[in-house]
Parts: structure tokens; C-alpha cells; sequence
């Protein structure tokens, strides 16, 4: 729950053929995946017009406040987007 803040969309979830997990958001032109191996074993990945096609990625263990500040990144650019003059 740490990582998702609040007012953050449901992800697609799938599973993996490993007893993993892997959870997906696209949110305002931003593609957010975390594929959770095991418990703290988390890699994370997202692509936006920043990042360019490759993306970026990490890993993480048990701090999760990279992946709740990429979520809130995308929540928030679609709010100064919506109220940004045209």
C-alpha cells in the first residue's frame, strides 16, 4: 500500500509463469510496469516523453517511494495539463 498513493488508477495486473506478478499503469502518456519476483524483489520500469523509448528502470528491495513518486509524477502532469492554457 506504501507504494500506491492515494487516487492512484487500478492496474492491470498479470501473472507471471513463475509465481511472479506484474502490475501495469498508463497514466497521462506515461507506462508504468513493477514486476514483483518475490516479496522485495520488485524491478520497475516506466517510459514517458522524458524518458524516451527505452525507459528507465530499477530495482527495489524494500523501499518503495520510487515507484510511489513515478505514480504520483504521472497522476500530477495530467492535472497541470488539464489546467494548463491552450
Amino acid at each position: 500500500s506504501n507504494a500506491c498513493p492515494i487516487g492512484t488508477p487500478e492496474p492491470f495486473v498479470a501473472p507471471g509463469p513463475n509465481s511472479d506478478l506484474q502490475f501495469e499503469w498508463q497514466i497521462n502518456g506515461t507506462e508504468i510496469e513493477a514486476h514483483v519476483a518475490r516479496p522485495n524483489l520488485v524491478s520497475v520500469w516506466r517510459m514517458n516523453e522524458m524518458t524516451g523509448e527505452d525507459g528507465e528502470e530499477m530495482l527495489l528491495r524494500a523501499n518503495f517511494l520510487p515507484l510511489a513518486t513515478w505514480l504520483t509524477e504521472a497522476m500530477e502532469g495530467a492535472t497541470q495539463r488539464e489546467v494548463a492554457p491552450v
